[in-house]
């Protein structure tokens, strides 16, 4: 089995930043980046030397408790699209940057083991963090069953490791979202993204969010979030 340590560090831009990803394509990123160590320098990186990770069945079965029949094809076919995907940074004005997750994907069908080259412009975003981060632990989040509720605990993480209140632009926050052009009605954004995304990790994480609609001029402008330590939920009490 793969070195997988207890949590995964990504920077906050990279939270902030917009991808398209189902569910077993986060818990494969989630697997790989655990094993990345966030304060190794990211100077060195270059085609020679880039971050190359390895995901077994036996980590996924082990973290996500999934059928040991499924693991290896299910991380096979979520490398598959993740290594299609690419990652949306927040605009500045007039300028949009996008790369990709990896460079190179590798299938070992005897081994039931996926092996990933990060892409460079990723690849500094994950180690090298001095500053401006964020990180989660991987029992957090293990039971989580919507990508965009992972997405959000992420989110609410960041804002609980700064002072437990943060407010995001509604823009933002659908960028970060990935529903620039979903659900444009604020009622439809509550019902199909917000609501079901705060009640799985109310209901499931060791962190509560509670959120607030300010409005600008009878329109919601921004959404201000409540981070709270779940008292209720152990998440060691999850381990596998």
């Amino acid at each position: 089995m793969t070195e997988v340590t207890h949590s995964y560090t990504q920077s906050n831009e990279l939270i902030q930043s917009c991808y398209k990803m189902t569910l077993n394509e986060k818990r494969l990123l989630i697997l790989g980046t655990s094993q990345l160590n966030p304060k190794d320098s990211y100077l060195d990186l270059d085609r020679a030397n880039p971050i190359i990770i390895k995901v077994t069945a036996e980590d996924w079965i082990k973290l996500y408790e999934d059928d040991s029949r499924n693991a290896y094809r299910d991380m096979r076919q979520a490398a598959k699209k993740i290594f299609k995907r690419s990652i949306v940074l927040h605009p500045s004005v007039g300028i949009e940057e996008e790369f990709h997750w990896f460079d190179k994907a590798k299938y070992d069908d005897n081994k039931n083991e996926v092996t990933l080259q990060f892409n460079h412009d990723t690849a500094t975003r994950l180690i090298g963090m001095d500053g401006d981060f964020t990180s989660v632990k991987l029992l957090a989040v293990n039971r989580l069953r919507k990508a965009s509720a992972i997405k959000l605990y992420e989110i609410a993480k960041n804002i609980y490791d700064l002072k437990g209140i943060g407010e995001w632009l509604i823009e933002d926050f659908r960028h970060a979202m990935d529903c620039q052009d979903k659900y444009p009605n604020i009622n439809e954004l509550k019902r199909c993204v917000i609501r079901p995304a705060i009640e799985e990790v109310n209901l499931q994480t060791d962190l509560r969010v509670e959120i607030e609609y300010i409005k600008n001029k009878r329109q919601v402008a921004r959404l201000r979030f409540r981070v709270f330590k779940n008292e209720q939920i152990d998440i060691f009490s999850k381990q596998p």
